[in-house]
């Protein structure tokens, strides 16, 4: 294949990662990505287990004179977020990603790019195959589905692994070590319906041009939600004159921040005109008030003629639904410089022949708050007759008082920066949550590149960035294998 990122070190972790881009792996998509590891591993002679769901393990012994030491956990998962712009003609199921390089960045052009997380798996392919590094024997995991509940690290088979510290890659934030992280679960609700014919015309909305973002790690922003904004203009229409629903659509992953939406609506002929000046009038408020987070914001306003459309009680239901449900930051610490305990993204909204669909991302650090949550869900459904199931639940991450992993990130980070590190809880939610379940007595820290806008199509990674992120690690692994001393 043709190669586009040229002039930088470490070639060979940038060569995997465009092979890797020119493989589809979105969640549940796994299996070419996973069979092409399996190749890697068998062509340099490594030892290697994958399980039914797609799962890698591969292993590397200790160089010359490390053998017998404990070995240590490189981890990363597989899957990527597939998001793209609209108009963009891209198919994640069969397309490899469109490359491009500029002024240091790589991103791909009108998708996201998958350096969430595929930085970690060239990494640790990288790793894997450098005959000139010092390191304890290595036991590099590949997950599968860690975008849509930690479905891989959930059945991943803890024998498979002896080693009890762990160096996770799955972090966006150069010379910060993530320490602990919010523990997370999926509220489905489904709103079922009649469907009745429509007499009456229809306005379709379109709304477009929001940042976006990941669930967790930037709900600190409050960024505009395009499914509450839809679900505020249709509200706002429904004070003032007679409105059924017929459609809503919005949002492609919990675990993002939806930029855009839409929606179909019925009123009476007599009202068309007063209520798309209704609509523009409430779009002109959320403009003037998302004026300096969300400038992109743009409502489109379409006349339609719907054959159908919703039964009264539904539509009023899910207009409740829609105005009450929580959204965003729920709680924060205000002792710790205002972090995030709690919050939760309405993600995904999407129309079916039964009715409306809806999911929820809920986290939180605190299991007490988390409780709390699942009690207004189901207080919510109730009161709007839908039905509900909370799933994929996932613990959090504690904080470890003291940690060889935490010291031996903030001592190598050190002596190649000069600069002082920082270790810091995130409210996102990371893999490490389970590995500390299933491996008792296991010492993480999470750390990464620089990415940017990581589960939107504007999503970057800085070149020089991986570099400097791949050397920390080859730091790390020879301060554990007792060699860095001597040869700084």
């Amino acid at each position: 294949m043709k190669y586009i990122i040229e002039g930088y070190e470490s070639q060979a972790f940038f060569r995997h990662f465009e092979e890797l881009c020119a493989i589809p792996h979105g969640s549940s998509d796994e299996k070419a990505i996973s069979d092409f590891l399996m190749r890697f591993a068998e062509e340099r002679g490594l030892e290697a287990y994958q399980d039914e769901i797609w799962n890698v393990v591969i292993k590397r012994p200790g160089s010359k004179g490390c053998e017998s030491l404990e070995p240590v956990i490189l981890q990363g998962h597989l899957d990527m977020v597939c998001e793209k712009n609209e108009g963009t003609s891209h198919d994640f199921t069969q397309d490899g990603l469109k490359l491009a390089v500029k002024d240091g960045w790589l991103y791909a052009e009108g998708t996201t790019l998958g350096g969430d997380d595929g930085a970690a798996v060239a990494m640790m392919m990288a790793l894997l195959e450098d005959e000139s590094l010092i390191c304890p024997p290595l036991e590099c995991v590949f997950t599968v589905q860690e975008e849509t509940g930690l479905a891989g690290a959930r059945q991943i088979n803890p024998d498979w692994i002896r080693g009890r510290r762990m160096i996770n890659l799955d972090s966006e934030a150069e010379g910060i070590g993530t320490v602990s992280c919010a523990g997370g679960m999926l509220v489905r609700m489904k709103r079922l319906c009649r469907w009745e014919e429509s007499g009456w015309t229809g306005v379709q909305l379109k709304l477009t041009g929001l940042a976006g973002g990941h669930s967790g790690a930037d709900i600190h922003l409050e960024r505009g939600n395009a499914n509450k904004l839809i679900g505020r203009l249709l509200g706002a229409l429904a004070d003032e004159i007679p409105v059924r629903l017929v459609s809503l659509q919005g949002g492609n992953k919990d675990n993002a921040i939806p930029r855009e939406a839409s929606a179909e609506a019925a009123v009476p002929a007599a009202h068309s005109e007063e209520a798309q000046n209704l609509l523009r009038r409430e779009a002109d408020a959320i403009t003037q008030e998302l004026a300096q987070s969300e400038p992109g914001f743009h409502l489109e306003l379409i006349s339609c003629s719907p054959a159908r459309m919703m039964d009264e009680e539904a539509t009023r239901d899910i207009l409740n639904l829609l105005a009450v449900a929580p959204n965003g930051v729920l709680s924060r610490n205000l002792q710790a410089g205002g972090f995030v305990i709690s919050s939760t993204n309405l993600g995904v909204i999407s129309t079916g022949e039964d009715g409306i669909h809806f999911t929820f991302s809920p986290r939180s650090s605190v299991s007490s708050e988390q409780e709390q949550t699942k009690r207004i869900f189901r207080r919510l459904a109730d009161m709007t007759h839908c039905e509900i199931l909370i799933e994929g639940e996932y613990p959090g991450w504690s904080y470890a008082p003291t940690s060889r992993i935490r010291e031996v990130f903030c001592e190598s980070y050190r002596e190649l920066t000069g600069k002082e590190p920082v270790c810091e809880a995130i409210h996102a939610g990371l893999e490490c949550g389970l590995f500390s379940e299933k491996l008792p007595g296991l010492d993480a820290i999470a750390i990464g590149p620089n990415l940017q806008d990581i589960h939107t199509p504007q999503e970057r990674m800085e070149l020089a960035s991986c570099t400097r992120t791949l050397a920390l690690v080859r730091r790390m692994l020879e301060k554990l294998a007792g060699q860095a001393d001597a040869n700084s």
